[in-house]
């Protein structure tokens, strides 16, 4: 079991992770990362990364990690 200091720092390097991907997906064409949560290889596994980040927002308690999952979707799901 974890205690508070421990969930704090899952916390903050699930933060930290999921600002990576948005750092990504402005150097990245979004359509590469669009093809690689939606391929051939997910689809197989069942969309792991979806229902990861569909976890984080339906379950977290970090506010900061929700919102920045939110925002993550919505840039990838932008046409532009």
């Amino acid at each position: 079991m974890h205690d508070k200091h421990d969930i704090k720092k899952i916390d903050l390097l699930k933060i930290n992770a999921i600002e990576i991907l948005m750092n990504i997906i402005q150097f990245a064409p979004t359509i590469s990362i669009r093809t690689f949560m939606l391929g051939e290889n997910q689809k197989k596994e069942g969309y792991p990364f979806i229902k990861r980040l569909s976890q984080h927002i339906l379950y977290s308690y970090e506010q900061g990690i929700k919102i920045q999952v939110c925002e993550f979707l919505k840039i990838l799901l932008d046409n532009e």
